[in-house]
């Protein structure tokens, strides 16, 4: 496995499992523990550290711009600034009209050419979307009395959405690492996947092995 919770556990002797599931933001994981989902690996195992690897479409998706999950959770700040759920951002016909139309690999190209909330930097998606990664980790902590940080990797990363998220969600306490400082594999954007921006396997393993040297190794 080249994802760098494998790589870590390989590097530092301790156990690592993968949560991530392909498509997934930071607001589905948070509705999951809400719901009282539990995972079968963390059934078994009581995590100690979630490490949460941001990517910039991840605020996109948070507000309701991702097509392959048309039942996506809507989160919503109140007018006290209280993040609220508010059902799925579709309805069920709407839901049920995206999963069809976007079988077609046209209606795909269109969506991922159109310009979403990511774009356009609303500062309303921001808040939201740190206010999200907040309550996820305060959900984290109650449940399994584990820390919990966010992992920001490439300078590409420093525009001003993601600027803003990293001091908001710093103001709230979560702690935030900006790896690229101190790996430099990190900053060759080369290495990314194309028309993606996931990181790729060099990059899993840089940061893989650089959690086991000075993350969790040295507790």
């Amino acid at each position: 496995d080249e994802a760098f919770p494998a790589v870590f556990q390989t590097a530092s002797g301790l156990k690592a499992i993968n949560l991530a599931y392909r498509g997934y933001g930071p607001h589905q994981m948070l509705r999951i523990l809400e719901t009282g989902g539990e995972i079968p690996a963390t059934a078994r195992y009581r995590p100690i550290q979630a490490f949460y690897l941001f990517i910039p479409d991840h605020l996109d998706w948070a507000a309701g711009n991702s097509y392959w999950d048309p039942d996506e959770p809507r989160y919503e700040l109140d007018p006290g600034g209280l993040l609220r759920y508010r059902g799925p951002w579709r309805g069920r016909l709407a839901a049920a009209a995206i999963k069809h139309f976007y079988r077609s690999a046209v209606a795909r190209w269109c969506w991922q050419h159109w310009p979403h909330a990511a774009d356009r930097e609303d500062e309303r998606d921001v808040e939201r979307f740190a206010a999200i990664v907040a309550e996820l980790r305060r959900v984290f902590k109650e449940r399994y009395r584990g820390d919990f940080s966010v992992l920001f990797l490439s300078s590409s990363d420093s525009g001003h959405s993601a600027r803003r998220i990293m001091e908001m969600l710093r103001r709230r306490g979560v702690a935030v690492a900006m790896l690229a400082e101190a790996v430099p594999e990190l900053s060759r954007q080369e290495l990314y996947l194309p028309h993606d921006g996931h990181p790729g396997a060099a990059q899993h393993r840089a940061v893989g092995i650089y959690l086991a040297q000075r993350g969790l190794a040295e507790r």
